[in-house]
C-alpha cells in the first residue's frame, strides 16, 4: 500500500476517520472507529476520538466507550526497522492503528479495554478499481469514502470492562473484519450505508446521501457464482430534486427500511434492507468544528435482499430479465444526519 493509496493518510484533510467492523466467534460485532480532526474550526487544538462498540449477537444491550486521547500522532513514514506504511498513535503507545500493504493492525490499552488485532488477506473493492469512487477519487469532493477490505481475516485478543457483558467466546480467536475510511471536510448533512458479506459467495456495500445539491451513491455488489462485479456510481447513481433516469431511493427511518434501485446500460440492481428498530445504536460524526453527538444510527442486525436483472436488449432499449437473488443477514445498516430521526444535538463536542 503506497502513500498514494486511498487508505493512507491524507495531509491537509480536515478529518481522517478509520472504521473497522469485526465479526467475532460468537456472532457478535466489535466496531472500532479511530478519528482525528487536526484543526477544528474556531480552535487551535486538534480533537481526537476512538470509539469502541461491542454489539452482542442476541438482544443484550450494546456496550460503547468513547476514548478522547489528548494527542494522536499521524505519521506517513515508517519508523526505523518497521514495515508499516502509515500510523496513528498516541504518544504513550496505548493507542495504535497502522496500515500495511496486506492489512492493518490495531492496539488499544486504556480504561479497562485491551484490544490487539491484525488483519490480512485483504479483499479489495474489486479487481478493476481500488476504491468505490473510481476516477471520482481525484476530485475535490466534500467527503471521500474508501473500502480498504470487504472482509479480511484477523487474529485478535480482546478484554473489555465487566459491564460490557463480553461473551467468553469472544476473548480471542479469529474474526472477519470489514475496513473502511473517510476523509475530507466533514460528514454530509444526510447519508445512509449498507454492508454485508457472505464469505466466499457474495457481498453488498454502498454509501450515499446528500452532497453538492444532489443525492448520490457509491454501490458495489459481488456474486462469485454469477461472476458479477457490479459497480454503480454517478452519473448512474445520482438524482437531482428527486429525479433520476437511473436511480430510485426510498429511505424510511420510521420503519428502519431502505429501498434502492440502480440501473445502467446492462444491469439493474434492486436492494431492500431492514433492521429491528431497537437494534440501532448512536455514533458521533466528525465535522469541521468537532464531533456531532449521536449524528448517525447504526445496526448490525439488518436483513438485505438483492435482486439482479440483465438487459436483454441493446441500450437505450431495455428488457429486464431476472438473473439472480441474494439475501444477507446480520448486515450493517446506517441512517445519518437528516435521515436519522433520533439524531442528537447540533452542537459540536470535543
Amino acid at each position: 500500500m503506497s502513500k498514494a493509496s486511498p487508505n493512507a493518510l491524507h495531509p491537509g484533510a480536515k478529518f481522517e476517520g478509520y472504521y473497522s467492523k469485526f465479526l467475532l466467534p460468537s456472532g457478535a460485532h466489535l466496531i472500532l472507529i479511530v478519528c482525528t480532526i487536526p484543526k477544528p474550526r474556531g480552535s487551535s487544538t486538534a480533537v481526537h476520538r476512538v470509539t469502541i462498540t461491542y454489539v452482542p449477537r442476541g438482544k443484550d444491550d450494546v456496550w460503547q466507550a468513547n476514548l478522547k486521547p489528548v494527542e494522536l500522532i499521524l505519521s506517513t513514514r515508517p519508523v526505523a526497522n518497521e514495515t508499516y506504511n502509515w500510523s496513528i498513535e498516541s504518544p504513550d503507545g496505548n493507542i495504535k492503528t497502522r496500515g500495511y500493504t496486506t492489512g492493518m493492525s490495531y492496539f488499544i490499552n486504556q480504561d479497562g479495554i485491551r484490544f490487539n488485532a491484525s488483519s490480512r488477506d485483504r479483499v479489495p473493492w474489486s479487481s478493476n478499481v481500488e476504491s468505490p469512487e473510481g476516477s471520482l477519487g481525484s476530485l475535490p469532493l466534500p467527503l471521500h469514502w474508501h473500502v480498504n477490505s470487504l472482509a479480511s481475516k484477523a487474529h485478535y485478543h480482546l478484554q473489555l470492562p465487566p459491564e460490557s457483558n463480553l461473551d467468553p467466546a469472544d476473548h480471542q480467536g479469529k474474526a472477519i473484519v470489514h475496513e473502511e475510511k473517510n476523509w475530507a471536510n466533514s460528514f454530509p448533512s444526510a447519508h445512509t450505508w449498507i454492508q454485508a458479506y457472505d464469505e466466499g459467495k457474495s457481498s453488498i456495500c454502498l454509501a450515499g446521501g446528500q452532497t453538492l445539491g444532489t443525492t448520490a451513491f457509491l454501490v458495489g455488489y459481488r456474486n462469485k457464482e454469477h461472476a458479477l462485479q457490479l459497480d454503480f456510481r454517478p452519473p448512474f447513481a445520482t438524482s437531482a430534486i428527486g429525479i433520476s433516469p437511473f436511480m430510485s431511493c426510498d429511505l424510511d427511518f420510521e420503519n428502519r427500511c431502505i429501498r434502492l434501485e440502480f440501473t445502467n446500460t446492462k444491469y439493474k440492481l434492486a436492494i431492500q434492507a431492514k433492521a429491528p428498530s431497537d437494534s440501532f445504536f448512536g455514533l458521533d460524526a466528525p465535522m469541521e468544528g468537532g464531533f456531532l453527538p449521536n449524528w448517525m444510527g447504526q445496526s448490525t442486525k439488518g436483513t438485505v435482499k438483492v435482486e439482479v436483472y440483465q438487459n436483454s436488449r441493446i441500450f437505450p432499449f431495455r428488457q429486464w430479465t431476472h438473473m439472480c437473488s441474494d439475501e444477507f443477514v446480520n448486515a450493517g445498516m446506517e441512517f445519518g444526519g437528516l435521515y436519522y430521526g433520533l439524531r442528537g444535538s447540533d452542537s459540536w463536542s470535543g
